[in-house]
């Protein structure tokens, strides 16, 4: 399997990666903060730190994460 050129395709992520389970939450803590974060978009884009105040902070809101940002895809 080449490596695709651009964001990979949740198809491609899930035929590279069987094991992950692309589209449940990922639970990322600090210190300080914790939230629910996609692994489409850490794949894609990568996750800092400081990002994790941003995350969602429930499944309902990872869920409407999921459907505005990948159900079209």
């Amino acid at each position: 399997m080449s490596i695709p050129e651009g964001p990979w395709t949740i198809k491609q992520l899930e035929e590279r990666f069987p094991w992950v389970k692309w589209r449940e939450p990922a639970l990322v803590m600090t210190s300080a903060h914790r939230g629910l974060a996609c692994r489409v978009c850490i794949a894609r884009h990568g996750l800092k730190g400081s990002e994790v105040r941003g995350l969602p902070q429930s499944f309902e809101e990872f869920e409407e994460h999921w459907r505005q940002e990948h159900e079209a895809a």
